[in-house]
């Protein structure tokens, strides 16, 4: 009555669509500044004024030069060693506590967190249920539970359950297939 079902040809396009949906969140987009300071940045530092572990961040932008951002983020044990007179001043500054190198970020990322930083509240899509304080700081001090609604990158609720949903049909067609003779 029915066609018999090839499992390997249905097994293929599974793969393809599951591929398919799963580069969707993925694609290149602008690095999202608010979500790499929040991983790379937030444990040690505040967009506001006030000090963690390291400085609070405002006003970053206007202190320095971007190049040198880019080289002291990278990499501020490299540009304290090479005798940098400005690096060693703020080494020094925050009580020679080396900062963590971040060499995977590109200049783009770093743009983005230093866009972020020079207004933290611009793109802001969430809903903040505590305070930060006074300053209006981000800081891992705040606990904040946020409802994102701007599809960041990622993978998201969106992929996730298709995927599942897929994977459970897979399944089954594949017990399916074992217990009933001819399919």
């Amino acid at each position: 009555m029915y066609p018999k079902l090839n499992l390997t040809t249905v097994f293929k396009s599974l793969i393809l669509i599951l591929g398919i949906l799963s580069c969707q969140d993925a694609q290149a987009a602008d690095p999202d500044g608010k979500t790499l300071f929040m991983n790379k940045c937030a444990a040690c530092h505040s967009t506001g004024s006030t000090k963690l572990t390291g400085p609070g961040l405002e006003g970053v932008n206007e202190r320095f030069e971007k190049n040198w951002l880019y080289s002291w983020i990278r990499n501020s044990t490299a540009l304290i060693e090479s005798g940098d007179s400005l690096a060693i001043q703020v080494f020094e500054a925050g009580n020679k506590i080396p900062m963590l190198s971040f060499e995977d970020l590109t200049d783009q990322d770093i743009d983005a967190i230093l866009a972020y930083i020079a207004n933290p509240k611009a793109k802001e899509e969430t809903t903040t249920v505590a305070a930060t304080n006074e300053d209006d700081d981000v800081s891992p001090v705040a606990q904040q539970v946020e409802i994102w609604s701007d599809g960041s990158k990622g993978v998201s609720i969106f992929t996730l359950g298709p995927l599942m949903i897929l994977a459970v049909v897979l399944i089954v067609m594949v017990v399916v297939s074992k217990r009933v003779p001819g399919l």
